[in-house]
């Protein structure tokens, strides 16, 4: 028995060495910072967003969604930390809990726009349903047509759903940690291809996050955002989502953009 475990040891230790060495390679290195760029971008526009909150004290004082920036924060920086240890599948699932609490707290911020943050709070724990997102059917954006919306609700719950699998048992979950156990991926073994996977599913949430917290400053802020600071920040990754793109076109009327 111990010739078996130190037989195992060794071939880890051998392991080790090889997964070091493929962590330092630049491939991997672009990918890792790539996903860490995607994060950092998502906690500066939060705090931005955060901060021109205060200029409506409504919003600031009693919007659920501003209100819990701290906790978006918080789950982004985990979410980083994570995947750079190699653990990915506690990511997806803290990327559904995020997604879930954005979508929810816009709607309850929209519909309860006249209440303050208790009455927000008791309409989100006796209207809100506690096991899906329908109650976004009748989400408004900023700058988006109705088409347009339509397709970020459905998209909303199709990233939704993907998520779900990892939050739950499922067959889809037992069937990726088959699939890395073949290749020999065990936890701060992921390869490559994990990580794009986590970078594209990361950028789909915080899209809609980001989506969700622009929409929340009303046309007024909103547009102060984009011209005063999105404009500025030309490598901002998320310029490229084509719901932010849209919102940001409905502010070209504006002088600074001439």
């Amino acid at each position: 028995m111990d010739g078996f475990i130190e037989c195992v040891k060794e071939e880890l230790s051998d392991k080790q060495i090889e997964h070091g060495a493929f962590r330092e390679s630049e491939k991997y290195q672009q990918e890792i910072k790539y996903f860490n760029g995607i994060v950092n971008d998502f906690i500066d526009v939060v705090r931005a967003c955060f901060f021109t909150s205060t200029r409506d004290i409504n919003l600031f004082n009693n919007s659920l969604l501003f209100n819990s920036s701290d906790a978006f924060l918080e789950s982004a920086i985990s979410c980083g930390m994570l995947v750079n240890e190699g653990a990915i599948n506690p990511v997806y699932r803290e990327l559904r809990y995020m997604l879930e609490v954005a979508l929810k707290y816009t709607i309850v911020d929209q519909v309860c726009y006249q209440l303050n943050y208790e009455e927000r709070i008791d309409y989100f724990n006796k209207k809100i349903p506690k096991s899906s997102i329908d109650c976004i059917d009748d989400l408004q954006l900023i700058g988006l047509e109705k088409s347009s919306i339509k397709d970020f609700i459905n998209s909303s719950r199709d990233v939704y759903k993907k998520l779900c699998v990892y939050v739950h048992p499922s067959k889809t979950q037992i069937n990726d940690w088959i699939k890395r156990e073949k290749k020999c991926a065990y936890l701060g073994f992921e390869s490559e291809n994990e990580i794009k996977r986590i970078s594209k599913s990361t950028y789909n949430v915080l899209e809609i996050i980001i989506t969700c917290y622009l929409n929340c400053l009303g046309v007024s802020s909103l547009g102060d955002v984009f011209i005063y600071y999105l404009d500025e920040k030309k490598k901002w990754k998320f310029h490229k989502s084509k719901y932010i793109k849209q919102m940001s076109q409905y502010y070209d009327y504006k002088f600074e953009r001439k």
